[in-house]
């Protein structure tokens, strides 16, 4: 896993000077040896101080300043930019016979932030790859395909990168999210023998200077799933026997920049004539979305009778999947 380098800040202190000039008088005698009989109002301040009152108050002033400037510089108020932790966990849809696909975590995958004002690979972490061999079978959470990536800026518009083990395979970027406290991000990257599949069975094509949205509508997302082998459970009934639960069918989606949507059919995956989302695997596609960045991104949204869900925008590279986990 890539050790992750911690970045100091500078805090620069100005200091203030104040400096005040006094003056004074002198007595004088005649040849007599009398002393002279001077009125106090009669004198002519050389030095803009009036009265000894005056005077008193330009050091007060002064002394408030200095206090003032005592707490500004005060290191314990010095204001930190907040930054956060992004947890999270990658998975992979792999080719098992015709186009039915097995998914699994991955281990060793890199993840990246991307966001204004972030230099690319600042940010980044490295999946684990810990139970990743036995995973589906452990009857406990399992650390495989999960990374966490510190320091970063609290409210930073962001996404997220997932680069493919394989350089067969295309890289996933995840939608665009304000970073906050306590996020749990999923990607899923897509072999490209399973993209080949479907778009054969499909009869569709892909141009390669556009990219791909892969979707998925759920209710539930855990962080900790607990697999094991028997279990009669299964997505969408148990939450804890999965990593994402609750699918959301009957909804459709729309999107700028977008018009070829295919629904998956769990019942026959050679139909692409359904004109929602699936309650038993509520995934959906989008072929040959053009490349956009972060300036100026898609908004994905969607529609269902009964749940709401806020609009994503997303960003499409030019041979990758965009996948989305869309959820109330």
């Amino acid at each position: 896993m890539k050790t992750r380098s911690t970045r100091s800040m500078l805090v620069a202190f100005a200091l203030i000077a104040f400096s005040a000039r006094c003056g004074g008088s002198s007595k004088g005698g005649d040849d007599t040896g009398t002393d002279a009989d001077v009125d106090v109002d009669d004198v002519s301040p050389t030095d803009g101080v009036d009265t000894l009152d005056d005077a008193e108050d330009t050091l007060d002033a002064a002394n408030d300043l200095t206090d003032v400037a005592d707490d500004t510089l005060d290191a314990a108020d010095v204001e930190v930019p907040e930054t956060v932790t992004i947890s999270g966990q990658v998975w992979s849809y792999s080719l098992m016979m015709g186009t039915t696909y097995y998914t699994e975590p991955v281990g060793g995958v890199q993840v990246t932030v991307r966001g204004d004002g972030i230099t690319p690979g600042d940010l980044t972490a490295t999946t684990l790859d810990t139970n990743c061999a036995d995973w589906w079978d452990l009857g406990t959470p399992f650390d495989c395909g999960k990374f966490t990536i510190e320091d970063v800026p609290a409210g930073a518009e962001i996404m997220l990168k997932a680069t493919a083990p394989d350089a067969g395979d295309p890289d996933t970027l995840s939608g665009i999210f304000v970073a906050g406290s306590g996020m749990h991000q999923v990607l899923v990257l897509v072999d490209q023998d399973l993209i080949d599949a479907m778009l054969a069975t499909w009869s569709k094509t892909q141009n390669a200077a556009n990219g791909m949205v892969v979707g998925l509508l759920a209710q539930d997302l855990n962080p900790d799933p607990i697999y094991e082998m028997g279990n009669p459970s299964a997505c969408p009934d148990a939450p804890s026997a999965c990593t994402v639960s609750d699918f959301i069918g009957e909804a459709t989606v729309a999107c700028t920049s977008c018009s070829e949507i295919v629904y998956f059919d769990s019942a026959d995956y050679t139909n692409t004539d359904r004109t929602n989302t699936d309650p038993a695997q509520s995934l959906f596609f989008i072929l040959n979305v053009p490349a956009s960045d972060m300036s100026t991104p898609n908004t994905i949204s969607v529609t269902h009778a009964s749940i709401a869900m806020d609009d994503v925008d997303f960003a499409v590279e030019a041979g990758n999947i965009t996948y989305l986990l869309l959820m109330p």
